[in-house]
């Protein structure tokens, strides 16, 4: 072994000058590309530094760019939750591959929330934020946008703002021209209710579009829209106003997969038969579904974090994106839990 080479811990910047026989200044501009430096400058210090195992960690590489090499993620709402865990997969992979660190903030809560718009961490922390998936009141939009990075949203389909989303009506109307194919004529729609956090950013869309397919039909048809809290008991309650209808509905649409398994276990439990009594649809394709035999809405949420943060990256670093609003299509995944209606359930 060389008397010089040196772990790549204990290599220092002014070790490769000294053995390159320039100043740290120069080795620190060779080192970040610097169009400075001489071609025989660039590759004496190029040979100390492999000489040295000597690596420019990204802190150092911050300094002398300007930059993080970080993007930060808004969550609003609990991190421990199937779509949020697909998100940051998504993320995390292209960040990595970009050799780029991901940052995350969570707004879980009236305090987490109130205390990131009133102190914007990620100012100066990040080179780029992505916003997951909840409904921002007007000031929150331009305090994000005052923080002098881009900014883009996930399943926030803003017209004018860089974004990666589903066409939630889209997927809501065909879910509705599903059911009514099927011969369904009387349907409801279970989603949960907006709280404070506002974060069921979703359910409105797919509501819309459930009901907007569902008054554009020929048939006759009932349509009932049912509201839960987003607690541990949705499941029960929704099951409870289902059953409290007259007459029951013969199709429902769910706003998750997570709710629509739930239900669809209670209303078994009730004796009903899905889907023979009622079918049941659900929105997302949870690794669950496929072994319940769930019929849903297959929505690549890992893709979506992954193009969100490809996005990002290029905004970050000044490069052209092309098209800022980029729409990931979703597909109707026909499983067990719709068919349709038994003529006797049809005449009750």
């Amino acid at each position: 072994m060389s008397p010089h080479r040196r772990g790549s811990r204990g290599a220092t910047i002014a070790d490769v000058a000294k053995l390159a026989g320039v100043s740290t200044a120069t080795v620190s501009r060779a080192l970040h590309g610097s169009a400075n430096v001489g071609p025989g400058t660039l590759e004496k210090v190029a040979r100390a530094a492999e000489e040295l195992n000597f690596s420019v960690t990204r802190s150092a590489s911050a300094l002398a760019s300007g930059r993080t090499n970080r993007i930060a993620l808004l969550n609003g709402g609990q991190l421990a939750h199937w779509f949020v865990s697909e998100i940051l997969q998504g993320s995390y992979t292209h960040l990595n591959q970009s050799n780029m660190d991901l940052l995350i903030y969570r707004a879980g809560s009236r305090t987490e929330r109130e205390q990131f718009f009133t102190a914007l961490p990620a100012r100066r922390n990040a080179d780029a934020m992505l916003v997951t998936s909840f409904a921002l009141e007007a000031e929150e939009v331009t305090a994000l946008e005052s923080l002098g990075m881009p900014v883009v949203y996930l399943n926030m389909p803003y017209d004018d703002r860089p974004n990666v989303s589903i066409d939630d009506v889209a997927a809501g109307s065909g879910v509705a021209r599903h059911l009514i194919g099927l011969g369904h004529r009387r349907l409801a729609f279970v989603g949960t209710g907006l709280t404070h956090l506002g974060f069921d950013w979703s359910s409105d869309d797919r509501s819309r579009g459930f009901a907007e397919q569902i008054n554009a039909s020929e048939h006759a048809i009932s349509f009932e829209s049912i509201t839960v809290a987003n607690t541990p008991r949705a499941a029960s309650e929704a099951v409870t106003q289902i059953l409290n209808l007259s007459p029951i509905p013969t199709g429902i649409f769910v706003l998750h997969d997570e709710l629509a398994l739930a239900i669809t276990h209670i209303l078994r439990q009730r004796g009903l038969r899905v889907p023979e009594d009622i079918s049941v649809i659900g929105f997302d394709d949870h690794p669950l579904a496929e072994p319940f035999g769930l019929t849903t809405v297959r929505q690549p949420v890992e893709e979506i974090g992954r193009r969100g943060a490809e996005l990002a990256v290029k905004l970050a670093r000044g490069e052209d994106p092309g098209n800022t609003n980029i729409s990931i299509p979703t597909s109707l995944i026909m499983r067990t839990t719709s068919s349709t209606p038994q003529a006797s359930v049809l005449l009750s």
